[in-house]
This record gives structure tokens, sequence and C-alpha cells, in this order.
């Protein structure tokens, strides 16, 4: 796949401080077409674009990685952090958390290199369940 984006202008103002909150985008990967429930093996990945009062994903930091995404028109390359919780439950999860904390913002972001890393991270970690095909 090539040219899949999400694009979003927002503001994150008026709430009440002190309590934590993030402003994310939440995917699965599943195995199968139409899948109605999560499966041994499916993927969850989120992306982080903003969090405040000590508020961070699942995981463990495992890496960062350099992806570029627009913001306010400007080609930016960011650093996300990555956090990887291993499928303890049912399925592995990966989060990626921005850099710049991004509150005010047009953002453009391609989601193709979060989720090949995300497939990356998920393949060499799975002893063998989860390959390029599945």
């Amino acid at each position: 796949y090539s040219n899949i984006h999400i694009d979003v202008n927002y503001s994150i103002n008026n709430y009440s401080n002190g309590l934590p909150m993030d402003f994310s985008f939440d995917f699965w990967l599943t195995k199968y077409k139409d899948e109605t429930v999560i499966t041994l093996d499916d993927v969850e990945f989120m992306i982080w674009l903003y969090s405040d009062n000590n508020l961070t994903p699942a995981g463990d930091y495992v890496g960062d990685i350099i992806i570029p995404i627009y913001i306010n028109g400007t080609l930016v390359n960011n650093t996300w952090k990555i956090m990887y919780q291993k499928p303890r439950y049912r399925w592995a999860y990966v989060a990626y958390v921005s850099n710049i904390p991004l509150k005010n913002n047009e953002i453009k972001i391609d989601i193709i290199p979060f989720i090949n890393k995300t497939l990356q991270i998920v393949i060499n970690d799975s002893d063998g369940r989860v390959n390029d095909s599945d």
C-alpha cells in the first residue's frame, strides 16, 4: 500500500486541568478480513500526537524512529518514541509518541511507515507465529 494518510486540523483546549488526556489514533492490523473480534496475534498500534499530566501508552520503550509528518503545511522530520507491549493477552501493542507535543495543529501523516515499523517489531518478536504473509 502507499499514500494512506491522516489529515486532521484540531485544537486541544478548555479541558479540566490536572486530568490526564491524550489525542491519538488507534489502528488494528487483523489477520482476517471482516474480523469482528480480536484474535491471537492481531496487532494494535497507536499514533500519539499529544498527551499531558504524565499519561503514557502501555508497553516498554524499545527505541525511537524518525517519520516525517506535515505540521501546519511544513514537512518536519519528527522523532517518535516507540513503546511495545508483547502479546500477553491476545494481541501485540505498539505505540508511537510524538517528540513534539502537537496540541494545536493541522497535521498530515502517512501511516505506511508506522505500519511497516509495527510489522517489523511484531514479526521479529513473534517466534514465527506471525509472518509477512499473515
